[in-house]
Parts: C-alpha cells; structure tokens; sequence
C-alpha cells in the first residue's frame, strides 16, 4: 500500500498565553519549569503529524513540546467521529499521532491500523492507573497499540437543587417524581446499554431484549429530552430545564463550570465508559518522535493540563496533585469498580439495537 503523505499545515508557537485557566499558570514562553516541573528535553528532532479531536488542548501545548523537543508538529485539523481517520489511514494516508476511540481500537488493531508501542520508550506509562495500562482490547499477543490519554464516562448527572444526595440507582431517571426532567442520550449503542446495566444483562453483548425494550418504553414517558447535542444540552443543564439522566462526565462537569447545580454520578448498577488513546497509525512516517510525543503527553502537568482543559479525566495517577481540588473532587465518583467499556458489536447486533431503539422512540 503507498502511502500518501497527508497535506499539512505547521502550527506555531502562540507566544506567552494562559492554558491553565483557573490556575493562572502559563504554557509557553516560560515554560513548564516556571511551575516547578523540569522541562524534559528529548534531543530528538524532526517532525510529526498529528491528526485528532482535543484540538482545544492540543493547539495550547504544541509550542510548548515544540520548544522542549525540538520536534515540529504538523497539525492537520481534527475529525469529527473515528471513521474521519480510519478511511484516511485505510487509503494509505500517512499521520504520526492519532487518538482513536475506545471501542474502535480493537478492529483497528485486527486490520493492523496501528503500529506497536515500544513501551521501553514511554517511561511514563507507569503514571497511567494501573486498570488501564494493560486493557485486553489494547493489546494483541502480548504487544500493546495504544496508549490511554482519557477516560469518557457515560455517567449520571443531578440536580443538587432537587436531590439532597446522589441517586443510588439509574432507576431515578425512570421516577414518575422526575416526569419531564429526564433527559436520555440519543443513541441506541449507550443508551440501551444503560439498561442493560439495570437489568442485569451484559451491555456489550446484550440477551435480554425484550426486557430491555419495555423498561425503556416505561421511561419515555417521563423523558423530557433525548440528547445529541453537547453544547445544547450543556445549557439544558445550566437552565435547570433537567433533573437527572445520562451524560458524559466532562460535559457534565464543563455544565458545572458554567454554573450548572449539577455533579456527576455512577449509580450502583454502573456505567459504560470510553478510553480514547494516542496511537501511531501504521501509515506513520515518523514513530521515533511519535514515541517521544506520547511520552511527553503522560507528564503530570501535561495530564493535568488536559484534564483541566477538557474536563475528562487523564486517568495519569501522578497529574491529581496538579489538578485544583475544586476540579480534582468531581473525579472522585463511586463505584468506578463496577464501570463496564464500552465495546464494538457485530453489525448484526447493532441492528438489532437500531430497530429496538427506533421502535422505543415511536412508542
């Protein structure tokens, strides 16, 4: 397969700026070493091309790994769902750094999508929580193919003006108490998972089906929105328009930010979650500096940085210290035990889940 050089456009330094917001420390210009972290310079030159969502983050600490490593990042833009990169890297299009989703890692890895991560040249991985340095979806024989940078969860958000603690089931967003204040994800894949959870069943390869369609035509009377809008959603939030219902945790706690009465939850039955990882695509032209970029990205501050800008959790065990404890205390949700990863089904089962989901909504 040739490989197609992707066509890029060089991101430069954007001079001394505030990254951190609510901390006030300044990326770039100074350095991190201003913030009593040693800068780590790789000696390694040449280049990357870096192809991902996270471009908020991303274009903030580009200069600054610029300048430490002396390695130029081509930023190519982002994508806006993981099929983006995976027909660019099928057809032979060359990037450096990508950051698949979570359940699309392990077709990527069967289709041999990605390179192997030598891990002798990322000393930082040992910062990662030990739960995810060795996920079986992210390995093969043995060799690891990606790295995690972020954990998304489907959680429960709240209304800490209507609830005087944390609901202890999923079974609080079916309350007739909450009738048209529920608001529920727009896709069958999560939401239907959320009741698989409930009943018992296995959420990734689901058996219970006609359980499951009932219990959740037994909510929608009580749904006031389903979502698939982030930022509208957000604001459903702020409004107080919602009590209670499922969103993920980082837009839950960006709402919070904005003045939203709301706090995150994982309810006792559990929740789905999402890692998304950095990877070298096997089109890469350049996995020496990748290598070196990925290192760099599991840096405490660096994961602090990304856990602040984004509000998703770095999963990086040595960042926490770095992180406000304003901030930090939204991260510390219950039951994380019983969180279950979100995975990719056979075509078959997501037909199935479509048309269950579909007759749900005509209810």
């Amino acid at each position: 397969m040739t490989k197609k050089r992707a066509k890029t456009a060089t991101t430069r330094p954007m001079g001394r700026r505030k990254f951190l917001s609510r901390s006030g420390a300044a990326l770039g210009g100074a350095g991190l070493a201003t913030l009593g972290f040693p800068a780590i310079v790789s000696g390694a030159k040449g280049e990357i091309t870096l192809y991902a969502w996270y471009q908020v983050v991303f274009r903030k600490l580009i200069p600054e790994f610029e300048k430490e490593t002396g390695i130029r990042v081509n930023n190519v833009g982002g994508y806006s769902k993981d099929d983006e990169w995976w027909a660019k890297v099928q057809t032979g299009e060359s990037f450096d750094i990508i950051v698949p989703g979570g359940n699309r890692v392990p077709n990527g890895i069967a289709a041999g999508a990605f390179n192997k991560i030598d891990l002798s040249k990322i000393p930082n991985y040992a910062n990662l929580f030990e739960r995810v340095q060795k996920v079986p979806d992210f390995m093969k024989d043995g060799d690891h193919y990606v790295v995690p940078m972020s954990q998304v969860i489907y959680a429960m958000f709240y209304n800490t003006n209507h609830f005087a603690a944390a609901p202890e089931s999923w079974y609080a967003a079916w309350d007739e108490a909450q009738s048209g204040k529920v608001i529920m994800n727009d896709r069958a894949r999560q939401t239907i998972a959320i009741a698989s959870l409930m009943l018992g069943d296995d959420p990734n390869n689901p058996t219970m089906w006609d359980e499951t369609k009932e219990l959740l035509k037994d909510q929608k009377k009580h749904i006031l929105k389903y979502w698939s809008d982030h930022k509208a959603t957000t604001e459903m939030l702020v409004r107080e328009q919602a009590f209670v219902g499922m969103f993920t945790d980082g837009r839950i706690r960006r709402a919070i930010d904005a003045g939203a009465p709301v706090r995150p939850h994982i309810p006792k039955e559990g929740a789905m979650y999402l890692v998304d990882s950095l990877a070298i695509p096997s089109t890469a032209e350049n996995p020496e500096e990748a290598h070196v970029f990925i290192n760099w990205m599991l840096r405490p501050e660096i994961s602090a940085a990304l856990s602040e800008t984004i509000f998703y959790d770095a999963m990086n065990s040595k960042a926490k210290p770095n992180i406000p404890p304003n901030i930090l205390e939204t991260f510390d949700l219950p039951n994380q035990d019983k969180m279950v990863i979100l995975k990719d089904v056979p075509p078959a089962t997501k037909k199935q889940l479509d048309e269950l989901w579909l007759e749900v909504k005509l209810s």
